[in-house]
């Protein structure tokens, strides 16, 4: 229940809100939206609230949201499905509520949240822009050094959203934050990380302006991720309509049938891999990368011309692509058993070893996903009308020479419940 203290910040910074708008006219919708998202917020419970344009929806759930986080020290979680609406909040609308909540004495911090991968990693950025002369054949390479110069002047954040130049997808690909390639702390450039960085200014924030697909994936996971527990913040899903594709994201998963990472373990685990096991490795990948090309021809000889995807029907896969598949894994399993035996058998001394033992972790895991992937698409539990399991899609697209596998959800309705609707 609203405390009159709360009643009363809310109704000053709307007044203040008003007063500092030109010609502001009293909208009653707004004001009926202020009072049921304040409500809901303080009972802990759940509101719907559907409005037109011109209502003033952005204010009519940031002012009370703003207010009531900061009175009961939780955070305020506003989660959005574009990055337009997210860059309006940050830039337009949120400004405004934090200046009538300092005038009332309350101060107020925000953060944007991002995915690690639209944050530049400083020790891939460092290598690629110590390895550009006129004879490099990337034909990126001469970017790197303005960005890495741009870095460490601070004059760049690193946060890809606040290039002033935008960048090539495939040039951005080679230096960005992944948790394939990031080692934490054991990275020499992790005090300084972008990534990390901001990740410490999200603890103090008051307000968090966030992604459906970021905060869902936090809250799937056992401690709430990077927002914590549910009861720790206040929620709003801007732009709600997008939640339930969102939602069957996160249970969805898929497999690019290539080998260019196994290909490429031999160098990126070159101080941890013996001789032996690179050229198992490489053995592997040439056997992977057989099986995928005869999974590719068998896709392409069920696919119908102009349609690059092949739907299978009731999610059952054929018999033969079963077996080429179930192979696939195998090749998996001996790559990840091998990688195992060699990380028991090295000596964890020294920041280089460490740094490649973290690594090591990363491919297993990589691994072990692309095998799991690889069990939902040929599972047969949820593909029976009997069945009183979820059934789930399962289908193959085409892009430029690769095929892709996919498996998802076909409702996202459970998923939801357990990640919002039940807490």
């Amino acid at each position: 229940m609203l405390t009159q203290e709360e009643k009363d910040l809310i109704s000053a910074v709307r007044r203040r809100i008003a007063q500092g708008i030109p010609d502001f006219k009293p909208r009653p919708p707004q004001s009926q939206m202020i009072a049921m998202a304040a409500n809901a917020f303080a009972d802990g419970d759940f509101a719907m609230i559907e409005a037109p344009t011109g209502v003033g929806k952005t204010l009519g759930y940031l002012i009370p949201g703003v207010a009531l986080a900061a009175m009961r020290k939780k955070r305020l979680i506003v989660s959005t499905g574009t990055t337009a609406l997210q860059r309006q909040i940050a830039e337009k609308d949120l400004p405004i509520v934090i200046k009538a909540l300092a005038a009332e004495g309350v101060r107020v911090d925000a953060a944007i949240a991002k995915g690690r991968e639209r944050f530049v990693c400083t020790t891939r950025l460092t290598e690629k822009s110590q390895h550009t002369d006129l004879f490099t054949h990337d034909p990126n390479a001469l970017l790197y050094v303005p960005l890495h110069r741009a870095l460490s002047d601070k004059s760049w954040n690193g946060d890809r959203d606040s290039l002033q130049m935008p960048l090539p997808a495939e040039a951005w690909g080679a230096i960005a934050n992944t948790r394939h390639t990031c080692t934490k702390e054991r990275c020499p450039s992790f005090k300084q990380c972008a990534f990390y960085v901001r990740q410490t200014e999200l603890k103090t924030a008051t307000v968090i302006i966030a992604n459906h697909d970021l905060v869902l994936t936090s809250l799937a996971r056992t401690n709430g991720g990077l927002f914590g527990k549910w009861d720790e913040n206040l929620f709003v899903f801007d732009e709600a309509h997008h939640l339930a594709d969102k939602a069957n994201a996160i249970l969805s998963s898929s497999l690019t049938l290539s080998a260019s990472f196994l290909e490429t373990l031999p160098s990126v685990l070159g101080y941890l891999l013996p001789p032996h096991a690179k050229r198992e490795i490489v053995q592997e990948a040439r056997v992977a990368n057989t099986l995928f090309a005869d999974l590719g021809r068998q896709l392409q000889s069920i696919s119908r011309p102009s349609v690059q995807a092949v739907r299978f029907a009731h999610g059952i896969v054929p018999d033969k692509m079963r077996e080429t598949l179930l192979t696939v894994s195998e090749v998996y399993a001996r790559v990840s058993g091998l990688l195992e035996t060699v990380k028991a058998k090295s000596p964890d001394r020294g920041d280089a070893m460490q740094r490649q033992l973290q690594l090591c972790d990363q491919m297993l895991a990589r691994l072990h996903e692309d095998r799991a992937t690889i069990g939902a698409f040929l599972s047969t539990e949820d593909a029976t009308p009997t069945s009183k399991l979820k059934p789930r899609a399962r289908w193959a697209e085409q892009f430029s020479d690769r095929w892709i596998l996919k498996v998802s959800p076909f409702d996202a309705g459970p998923a939801l419940r357990m990640l919002l609707w039940s807490q």
